[in-house]
């Protein structure tokens, strides 16, 4: 909750490229960049996925997926920063890009060299800069207390068997609770069972995954009349 995802970007001087692990996270950053630096998506701040591009020449800031910009290496030149966003979700696109990364700085002059940040708020931090001979720079987030309740009793194994019931209930139980609900899924499928078991109640049950377009995902974000339910992939653990 420290906002480095969003407002790190727009400190960066010259040219900026994050490069973040998923798609959503792509477009629904890029989006409220956009919206913070008071400009049309595409024309300052874009976003290039796979299939898609939302991104002008000469845009400032761009977020971008691991893959994509190794697959289209041009996409680093020209920024004067690049961020690996969320770099405790390693994935071979990742540790492959940091290397090229690093091969780059230190092939170059200091004044042809692109600035390297590396962002995550679980990562060990300290041998991260240590490993790119880096700095090290803490920003303390927003903590909250958390209250841990268990519907089932005892040690109970992760079953599919009626997960969409189950989830129905877990809400019913929070009825009286505060705020908004986020519901954690393995994929679309359970996501549309429980859209579908969810029908008919008086909530605003939104989805929340990589296919979505990005008016679709935005209406995750938006204040709604009703209590918000969102159904969410692993897409919602970070970034948004």
């Amino acid at each position: 909750g420290s906002g480095k995802s969003t407002e790190l970007p727009r400190w960066c001087a010259g040219g900026t490229l994050v490069v973040e692990p998923r798609r959503v996270a792509c477009r629904s950053l890029a989006a409220r960049v956009a919206e913070l630096e008071g400009t049309r998506l595409g024309q300052t701040v874009g976003y290039v996925v796979r299939d898609e591009s939302v991104m002008e020449k000469g845009a400032r800031i761009v977020f971008a997926t691991p893959g994509i910009v190794l697959r289209h290496a041009a996409l680093l030149e020209g920024f004067a920063t690049v961020v690996l966003d969320e770099f405790h979700e390693r994935s071979l696109d990742v540790d492959l890009l940091l290397a090229l990364l690093l091969l780059r700085r230190r092939s170059r002059t200091s004044i042809g060299r692109t600035n390297l940040v590396i962002m995550s708020a679980t990562i060990e931090a300290e041998r991260v800069a240590r490993h790119v001979d880096g700095a090290f720079l803490a920003a303390e987030g927003r903590a909250f207390p958390v209250d841990v309740r268990f519907l089932a009793q005892g040690d109970a194994l992760p079953d599919p068997e009626g997960l969409a019931l189950r989830v129905r209930k877990a809400i019913d139980v929070a009825a009286g609770d505060p705020g908004d609900v986020l519901v954690f899924l393995p994929g679309k499928a359970e996501i549309n069972a429980c859209l579908q078991a969810l029908s008919g109640s008086r909530l605003s049950v939104l989805p929340l995954h990589g296919n979505l377009t990005l008016d679709e995902q935005r209406r995750a974000f938006a204040p709604t009349a009703q209590r918000k339910v969102i159904l969410a992939t692993n897409v919602a653990e970070t970034s948004i």
